[in-house]
């Protein structure tokens, strides 16, 4: 029992199973993971793609406008009672059976280029659904890019507290020592336990901005097990201080290629052939229509053999009935639902022009924001930079003094808290850079990634 135990425990230690399992709980996702999973799990997106396939069926159902209409029908009753018999219409009071079949079919001819103009509107009404997707799947790249920055930044910031924590319990230790040695008084050390536990109160804080920061990240994702998840860290975040695109040559590329401004001007093609179509109603219209209709009676009877059997067959082929007409409606009057249809079309057409013009606006605006943003955040970055690198000079200063007994906790205290605020200044502003050099790299439609 004891073998059957130990080989059962290899085999599922081994199974490819097994090992996969345990892969995927130590997976660390890439940014340009969570951008994919992220789309594929968004329900916009998904809704947005049955938008599609709902276009898709409305332009298909606007090509099939050109095709004829057919119907056909077929009847078998049974009679009784006096009645007129229509095949000598005399009247007769008795039980009998008859039936009729036909089919009918007709085909526009021309109803004002309606049908032509339905279909191009469908299409880009379709083809602007396809945009809208994209659109959504931009939106849904920004914002995981900033959220796994900024859990980047939780981390980093985490780190700068941990290691300021460290450095406080140290100063700790060697504060104790002093005190015990006579070299300092024990209010002293009370005061760097103080803080000490100031510093392990900003480490919780940081601990919690993380963990806020992931959860984000993994709503974003709409990802179900949070418990497992991390990300992969980059090995360097290297960045200079590259020429900036220009606000004009940027606008002018995005306004070219991104889906949202496409998709508002397939909207605005879409609505300006539905005010086509709609027009066309006030055109008259032309149709080519035809039947084809027979009948049958068991009280039949064959005029060229009037006492034998008359087949159901021979009723139908001699009772057959063919038309073909050409057919022309003028409209005239239909209670002014045409003119207000009309009037609705226009207000729709004007409608997707205003809406592309707003698109256009608040992408220039946004254009410029995020240049303005990016210029601000590296001139923060280098202040923040020198503030560190003189601060840390300070600091170190201070702490030398502080064990040599010249200088007091306070200003020890006081030293500690601007080197802390000046390191996450300029996490901050490191973060905030990048974040801005890719939304000015995805306006110039190169792909995200780190």
């Amino acid at each position: 029992m004891r073998h059957k135990t130990i080989y059962l425990w290899a085999f599922l230690v081994l199974s490819p199973g097994f090992l996969n399992t345990g892969s995927m709980a130590q997976k660390a996702w890439t940014l340009e993971e969570c951008i994919q999973y992220a789309q594929d799990q968004n329900i916009n997106i998904k809704r947005q793609d049955l938008l599609i396939q709902s276009s898709k069926s409305n332009y298909q159902t606007a090509h099939a406008g050109r095709l004829p209409r057919v119907n056909a029908w077929a009847s078998h009753n049974l009679s009784s009672g006096k009645t007129i018999n229509i095949e000598d219409y005399t009247y007769i009071n008795r039980q009998y059976q008859d039936g009729n079949l036909g089919i009918r079919g007709d085909i526009p001819l021309f109803e004002g280029f309606g049908v032509l103009n339905s279909i191009r509107q469908q299409k880009f009404a379709f083809q602007a659904a396809i945009q809208e997707s994209e659109k959504l799947r931009n939106s849904i790249s920004i914002q995981v890019t900033s959220a796994f920055l900024q859990l980047l930044f939780a981390k980093e910031l985490l780190q700068v507290a941990k290691e300021q924590h460290n450095v406080s319990l140290e100063q700790v230790e060697s504060t104790r020592i002093f005190v015990e040695g006579g070299r300092m008084a024990n209010s002293t050390l009370l005061e760097m336990q103080a803080q000490a536990a100031q510093d392990m109160l900003i480490k919780t804080q940081a601990e919690s901005t993380l963990e806020t920061s992931r959860l984000q990240l993994v709503h974003l994702m709409n990802l179900s097990d949070i418990t497992s998840f991390r990300i992969s860290h980059p090995q360097e975040l290297v960045f200079t201080n590259s020429p900036l695109p220009d606000p004009v040559q940027l606008f002018q590329i995005a306004a070219r290629d991104l889906p949202r401004i496409k998709g508002a001007e397939l909207r605005v093609k879409s609505s300006e052939y539905g005010l086509a179509a709609t027009k066309g109603l006030l055109y008259p219209s032309i149709g080519l229509d035809g039947v084809y209709y027979s009948r049958y009676s068991e009280m039949g009877v064959n005029p060229l053999d009037p006492v034998g059997v008359y087949t159901k067959g021979q009723q139908l082929s001699d009772n057959a009935y063919k038309q073909v007409s050409l057919s022309i409606n003028f409209p005239i009057l239909n209670q002014f639902q045409t003119k207000n249809r009309i009037a609705q079309a226009k207000i729709t057409a004007l409608d997707a022009k205003l809406a592309l013009d707003a698109e256009k606006i608040t992408l220039r605006q946004e254009i410029q924001q995020s240049y303005t943003d990016a210029r601000n955040a590296w001139s923060k970055y280098l202040a923040s930079e020198d503030a560190v690198n003189s601060i840390q000079q300070s600091f170190d200063f201070t702490k030398e003094k502080f064990d040599a007994g010249l200088a007091t906790s306070v200003e020890y205290s006081v030293s500690t808290s601007q080197l802390i605020k000046t390191r996450s200044q300029l996490l901050q502003a490191k973060y905030e850079y990048i974040l801005r050099l890719k939304i000015l790299d995805f306006y110039q439609g190169n792909p995200i990634t780190l």
